[in-house]
């Protein structure tokens, strides 16, 4: 069967690349040790020249793993960014809630609108400000609800330890908000058809929109210190990787993987690395 001028092109093009590869292996490296090496890469058979010098792995041994530490304890301060990160916003959204619950109560009190109706949507606000603080979970861990402290990752007080440093760490600690230390749960929990009730849940809102605003505040802050912080980690980390690469002896590729790779550019992909 005849050949098309395509498949005469690719033998004639495959001839070629071949050609030139044997070329240059017999004439530029015939009788050499690289050459041989090389021949072992291109033909693939094994053994190959290990392209890690091991007196290299062993000057910047101590380098490297000092790299891989810091750079576990930057991942591992991120990550307690993003813990205080999501209590900053799970806080600010319960302020919000309450606001509006405020509003609502005060509303009432200056008689624009009914307590009935008022009712209606003042009890699902404070159904929502509940299931923030029982659903606020950052991998498993709950971050406002210190009913359910402590577990094997936060402890009773609400702290939890970050291993930030090679050989040590810091806590960071949450404030619980299922007790009265921040909302008086109780009394905003008010029908507001009272009077009395009414004006005892205006005033102790006001006093949780103060403490939430607060206590977010202070989330948002710490998120940004801890969030620079594994910042200059990762910097310290990649400067000492910088470093271990810096003191090989060797690099860390071969002479024949780095002729390999130029010859392969040159004359096409017939032949790939592994053989």
């Amino acid at each position: 069967m005849a050949l098309t001028d395509f498949e005469r092109l690719f033998i004639a093009d495959t001839a070629n690349a071949l050609w030139q590869q044997d070329w240059l292996l017999n004439v530029y490296f015939q009788g050499s040790t690289v050459g041989a090496n090389l021949r072992r890469m291109v033909l693939g058979k094994p053994p190959l020249i290990p392209l890690t010098n091991p007196s290299d792995e062993a000057i910047t041994g101590r380098l490297r793993a000092d790299s891989r530490s810091i750079g576990q304890n930057a991942r591992n301060v991120r990550e307690a960014a993003s813990m205080v990160g999501m209590a900053a916003s799970s806080v600010g959204s319960m302020k919000d809630i309450l606001q509006e619950m405020k509003d609502l109560a005060d509303a009432v009190d200056a008689g624009t609108i009914s307590a009935s109706v008022a009712q209606t949507q003042y009890d699902p606000l404070y159904a929502k400000l509940q299931s923030i603080v029982d659903t606020t979970e950052y991998n498993g861990i709950p971050l406002l609800n210190g009913s359910t402290w402590p577990t094997d990752r936060i402890d009773a007080q609400g702290r939890v330890y970050i291993q930030g440093l090679p050989q040590d760490g810091f806590f960071i600690a949450f404030q619980r908000l299922d007790d009265t230390s921040v909302l008086d749960w109780a009394t905003i929990n008010a029908d507001l058809s009272d009077p009395t009730a009414r004006a005892n849940a205006i005033t102790a809102l006001s006093s949780a929109i103060t403490g939430t605003e607060t206590l977010a505040d202070i989330y948002t802050r710490r998120e940004e210190n801890l969030t620079g912080h594994a910042s200059q980690l990762q910097a310290q980390s990649d400067l000492l990787a910088q470093a271990a690469e810096a003191r090989r002896v060797t690099p860390t590729l071969s002479i024949e993987e780095v002729f390999l790779r130029l010859l392969l550019r040159s004359t096409g992909t017939l032949v790939d690395l592994a053989g």
